[in-house]
């Protein structure tokens, strides 16, 4: 689901951001190594996810967990996954190319699916550290969401993101779903430059 775009010090962050997980904590833990930030479709806060912590979350637990895993890999996961896809890409279609190239062997290994795990687990609200200090997230930043995002609701993540990090912009696209950076990778870019010319 993550994609990430890197220039010379310019760090943007396309998909699926997690709230204890990267990129948010490394702002936050070296403020001065980046110059912008760019948070596209972010999971930002602690939030339920019910598909998710019920069915992705417990292959993180100890010894039952990748053995669900395991199980789950062969019998469930790649029809969830194609679902998923459709949702993601709504209200577009997953482009050709994207679906024949998409790496099915590598997601669906039982190890990616523990770690992927880890990953929901970790923005349950009851996580231990499932919070991070945004606030002193100094680096310049551009927030940007779908306004037809079926996955992430933009106004539960992105739009308190934006309003809670000191220096930051939000663009709300209409029409468009969590797959951002593949629908429109013209206002990913934009929203680079527009970051660089806040912070030279």
């Amino acid at each position: 689901m993550d994609c990430e775009l890197w220039t010379s010090n310019v760090r943007c962050s396309s998909g699926t951001v997690w709230a204890d997980s990267l990129p948010l904590p490394m702002p936050s833990n070296s403020p001065t190594r980046f110059r912008t930030w760019s948070f596209v479709g972010p999971i930002a806060f602690p939030e339920l996810r019910p598909l998710e912590h019920s069915m992705f979350a417990p292959r993180a637990a100890p010894i039952v967990g990748p053995l669900w895993a395991r199980i789950m890999a062969g019998t469930f996961d790649r029809a969830m996954l194609e679902i998923m896809h459709r949702v993601m890409f709504a209200p577009d279609k997953p482009p050709e190319n994207w679906k024949r190239t998409y790496p099915w062997e590598r997601i669906l290994d039982p190890d990616a699916a523990v770690a992927n795990g880890e990953d929901f687990a970790a923005i349950h609200p009851l996580a231990p550290h499932a919070r991070i200090n945004i606030e002193s997230i100094q680096t310049p930043a551009h927030v940007l969401s779908g306004m037809a995002d079926l996955i992430v609701e933009d106004l539960r993540q992105a739009v308190p993101l934006a309003r809670t990090l000191p220096n930051a912009r939000h663009s709300r696209i209409e029409g468009v779903g969590h797959m951002l950076h593949h629908s429109r990778p013209d206002a990913v870019l934009n929203a680079v430059r527009e970051a660089l010319g806040r912070s030279s």
